[in-house]
């Protein structure tokens, strides 16, 4: 029942809603994902200072959206959108990368103007404060902040499923297949971090994915690139078939199909709206967190994560698996570790382990951040023990339970968190043109 009502959910037309959007602010925006490039690399580099008591530097911000956005599906999902869609999912997944950056911008644009200061001084933000403080004048206070309510209910229980259970499961058993660690203890390990790192505070919680991120990154490139190094010859004709399945054409032969082209946008659709998880509303929370950050300068860097979440983290491990020949053949959950077979032998399948670890543990990091928030906004400081109690115990429970029925359930209240937060966007796309349209002048004033 939770699988077909997920399905449901996640089908066309929702496919279209997030790529209409996309386009949309792409078009509103005048197509900021080219013409800001060097812009948002100035920024994403640029000097910042670290965050005051209770707050996050703007890079801080931006290593804890792709703590939570960098998880197992970089590999197990990428590897399953190849099985289903073909080689030409991969051009697909990136073409939703490139107009989910502007709607990463727009929402977290948004996020930074509408965001707001606490009794203890503390700035909070999040797409729930988005639709509070912006929409009541279009719909009413009290309709606001019940959207901005049912929004974060949504979000705490992504948190504990798709952010902390599926996460924690599949480190599990990944370690206890490679290594032989029982499957409890890793939950009670990562249980004992994730405790330690809340009970310090966001602060905490958004320096250890300040050092964790780069590092679980610097380790899945080395191994990708040094497959893809070795498999060089190939490289010419995985380009060949990603293109070629990208509009339909079979790598064999090179006829048309019709189904090949249907299986390749949707499956690429869909793998890279559930990768960068921009339209969901996520990570607005933490770049509103930033100190000193303005909406323009944090919707550049929300814009550099979607780019370097799919465009890069997901293209690379699917050219690594389609740079070995026959890797394709294999079930996806053994793609990845077959490829990496050709270059480091049986050493692979514990190389996935820890790879597959520190992105779920980055993952458990990153949700922790956004759940404890949305709690916050819906309970205030009397919700926050309650949900750091109840994200650890998950963190226990999740290492040793089956979780098919958490996947579908968690997948359905990813869809149901966009459609209010997509709709606030839509309603306050003229606050979106304007702070895009404040930046060209400012920008050209520099010049």
């Amino acid at each position: 029942m939770t699988q077909r009502i997920a399905a449901a959910l996640w089908g066309m037309p929702t496919m279209f809603v997030f790529v209409g959007c996309g386009l949309f602010f792409t078009v509103l925006l005048r197509f900021l994902q080219i013409r800001g490039v060097g812009e948002m690399i100035r920024t994403v580099t640029g000097r910042e200072k670290n965050g005051s008591r209770g707050q996050v530097s703007p890079f801080q911000s931006m290593c804890t959206a792709l703590a939570a956005s960098i998880g197992t599906g970089n590999i197990v999902g990428v590897c399953a959108a190849l099985s289903a869609g073909g080689p030409g999912a991969v051009f697909w997944m990136c073409v939703s990368a490139f107009f989910g950056e502007a709607t990463a911008y727009a929402e977290n644009a948004l996020g930074v103007l509408y965001r707001q200061t606490d009794a203890d001084g503390i700035v909070r933000g999040g797409a729930m404060y988005t639709m509070q403080n912006g929409l009541q004048d279009l719909i009413g206070q009290t309709n606001a902040r019940r959207m901005g309510k049912m929004y974060a209910f949504l979000t705490v229980g992504a948190a504990l499923g798709m952010g902390n259970a599926v996460q924690i499961n599949t480190a599990a058993a990944a370690l206890h297949d490679a290594f032989g660690v029982p499957m409890l203890l890793t939950g009670v390990l990562c249980a004992f971090l994730l405790s330690f790192l809340l009970y310090k505070g966001r602060t905490a919680v958004a320096k250890t994915a300040e050092r964790l991120v780069p590092f679980s990154c610097i380790v899945f490139f080395i191994a990708c690139f040094a497959v893809i190094v070795k498999q060089y010859q190939q490289i010419p004709g995985v380009c060949r078939d990603i293109l070629h399945g990208a509009f339909g054409f079979q790598s064999i032969g090179g006829g048309f199909s019709a189904n090949v082209l249907r299986q390749g946008v949707i499956t690429g659709f869909r793998r890279g709206i559930f990768s960068n998880e921009a339209g969901l509303g996520t990570s607005v929370a933490v770049h509103a967190a930033a100190e000193g950050g303005t909406p323009h300068e944090q919707g550049l860097r929300s814009m550099a994560e979607v780019f370097f979440d799919t465009v890069l983290m997901c293209s690379l491990t699917a050219v690594c698996v389609l740079c070995v020949p026959q890797a394709s053949s294999v079930p996806p959950t053994q793609m990845f570790v077959y490829a990496l077979q050709s270059l480091f032998g049986n050493a692979a399948g514990r190389i996935v382990a820890v790879a597959l670890s520190l992105f779920a543990v980055s993952t458990l990091i990153g949700w922790s951040f956004f759940g404890r928030e949305s709690s916050h906004f819906v309970f205030g400081k009397r919700g926050d023990i309650p949900f750091c109690i109840l994200f650890c115990a998950v963190v226990c429970l999740g290492s040793r339970m089956s979780f098919s029925t958490v996947w579908h359930i968690s997948d359905m209240m990813n869809a149901l968190l966009a459609f209010p937060n997509l709709l606030s966007l839509f309603l306050l796309c003229e606050k979106v043109m304007q702070i895009g349209k404040t930046s060209i002048v400012i920008d050209k004033f520099k010049k």
